[in-house]
């Protein structure tokens, strides 16, 4: 087989895991959406989780209606799990540990200290 064979050969994603998938990617989703709130991102990480959840979508129902991508549960749920889980969660830690580490400067995009909700003691 040339190069360009292999290159061009067709190839069928299809997805047969275990739940143990669905049970990590669940639970890295809770641990970004733990670390947008505690470090005060939560506006920024739901931006980045939909525009990741959107590129993840285009792509994934893409390879569903080319015929590249089987699923092993129920299509639509499998599909937007997969979708909204894979790329969203793992930008949202990138972005948080990027600004933490100093590779970024993203505290303006930090969501606003809450006022003190107390009455004036005039």
């Amino acid at each position: 087989m040339s190069f360009v064979e292999w290159l061009t050969d067709p190839v069928i994603i299809s997805r047969y895991l275990v739940n143990a998938y669905f049970i990590v990617m669940a639970v890295i989703s809770l641990v970004a959406i733990f670390l947008a709130f505690h470090t005060r991102f939560k506006w920024m990480a739901l931006f980045l989780w939909i525009m990741a959840g959107l590129i993840g979508l285009v792509w994934e129902v893409t390879l569903f209606l080319t015929g590249s991508r089987d699923y092993a549960l129920g299509n639509s749920g499998e599909l937007l799990y997969h979708a909204l889980t894979e790329g969203g969660s793992g930008l949202v830690i990138t972005f948080v540990f990027a600004n933490w580490i100093g590779i970024i400067d993203a505290d303006r995009y930090r969501d606003p200290e809450p006022e003190d909700e107390g009455g004036d003691d005039e």
